[in-house]
Formats: structure tokens, C-alpha cells, sequence
């Protein structure tokens, strides 16, 4: 068994240029090195793409116009936020005025029990659990022309 141990030193000896490593694999390191030359190449033109512009996100990232509405964006949500914090508005008045919030709750509770209130106490009848209403369909269905 032969292993190779790579670790930074301070001291030590260089091995010779010429110097080979065994392994129990020919090739291993090189498959692994052109694996990942490909990984990068693709990468690199990923990036390349990007910067060009190309597909969807490189018109994302190069737009002028998508910066320019991202930023319009971020500043207006900004102004909002501060806007909302100095309770200005109806969120800023809910969030800061205790008062605007308690009447909310009351208009809220009025609509509920006026709702409750108007609905009658008995459940109207369901056609799927009617034996007349299923008795009248069977009737008209027998009645119907036959083809």
C-alpha cells in the first residue's frame, strides 16, 4: 500500500522534478484534472454568457431597465416602510394608534355578529340527502326519451 501525503511544511525535502508517484490506477490524477479543466471551461462560459447578456438571466443581470425598476423599487418599498413606522396611512395608523386598532376590531366583531344573526339556525336541506328530491329525479329520468 503507498500513499502520498500532501500537507505545507516549513522543513523538509523537495522531491526531483522528475519524480513519479505510483498508483494502483493509471490516470486517476489526470481523468480528475481534465474533469474539472471541463467543470471550469464551462464555468468561465457561463459567466462569459452572462456578461454578454445572453438567455434569461443575462438580460436579468445586463438590463438597464431591470436595475433601474429594482432600484425604483427597493426606494419606493423603503419609503413605505418609514412611511408606515411614523403611522402614517391606515397600516401606520393600525400599527402605531392603539385607538384605529381597537375600532377595527369592533367594526370586525359588529360583521361577524350581524352575519351570525342573519343566517337561519336551521342548515338548508341538501339535494344529495333528500329522498323526495331523489324520488322526483328518478321519476323525470324514467320519463326522459329513450335513445
Amino acid at each position: 500500500m503507498s500513499a502520498v501525503d500532501i500537507t505545507p511544511m516549513t522543513a523538509g525535502r523537495r522531491s526531483p522534478s522528475t519524480a513519479t508517484c505510483r498508483g494502483t490506477r493509471q490516470g486517476t490524477v489526470l481523468r480528475h484534472r481534465r474533469a474539472a479543466s471541463g467543470t471550469i471551461d464551462e464555468v468561465t462560459g457561463l459567466v462569459r454568457d452572462l456578461r454578454q447578456g445572453k438567455g434569461s438571466a443575462g438580460k436579468l443581470v445586463t438590463a438597464t431597465g431591470c436595475t433601474t425598476t429594482c432600484k425604483q423599487f427597493v426606494a419606493t418599498a423603503g419609503q413605505m416602510t418609514r412611511e408606515i413606522q411614523q403611522g402614517r396611512g391606515t397600516v401606520g395608523k393600525l400599527l402605531k394608534d392603539p385607538k384605529a386598532a381597537e375600532s377595527l376590531e369592533a367594526s370586525m366583531k359588529n360583521i361577524e355578529d350581524m352575519t351570525r344573526s342573519s343566517t337561519p339556525a336551521k342548515q338548508p336541506r341538501c339535494p344529495a340527502k333528500d329522498e323526495a328530491f331523489a324520488k322526483s329525479l328518478e321519476r323525470r329520468h324514467r320519463q326522459l326519451p329513450k335513445r
